[in-house]
């Protein structure tokens, strides 16, 4: 199983993709909607993190990012983003280890890829780890 962290404060964009990793079956999803998601991620082992920038409570979500990254150089992260927002993180997308950003609102098919990509290479590293 794919240890997912899902920390996205918006209802309908968190069911998306919930639903969306299901049809995968072999991602464990736990979720999380604010700050508290940096300890859920320290105390447990992920494999992947999706992080929305724009939580509840005022919470920046690129602060969430860097906490995690900070405490797991592991993981591969996915940050969720509004479309037009997207091309003005690239340059944070490279220092802060993002594995990709996800535009909402969520596009079926490029998430359905995205997700494919990712889990390949969590599926190879843990095999590698495993050799």
């Amino acid at each position: 199983m794919i240890k997912v962290l899902l920390i996205e404060s918006d209802p309908k964009t968190r069911d998306i993709i919930e639903v969306g990793l299901d049809n995968f079956q072999v991602f464990e999803v736990d979720h999380a909607d604010d700050a508290w998601a940096v300890d859920m991620a320290k105390e447990k082992s992920y494999d992947l993190v999706l992080v929305n920038l724009e939580l509840a409570n005022h919470v920046d979500g690129m602060d969430v990012v860097r906490q995690i990254r900070e405490a797991d150089s592991e993981v591969e992260i996915i940050v969720i983003t509004k479309g037009k927002s997207s091309r003005l993180l690239s340059k944070e997308k490279a220092v802060s280890g993002v594995f990709a950003l996800l535009p909402t609102p969520v596009e079926e098919l490029a998430f359905f890829k995205l997700i494919g990509r990712v889990r390949d290479r969590i599926e190879t590293k843990k095999k590698k780890r495993d050799t």
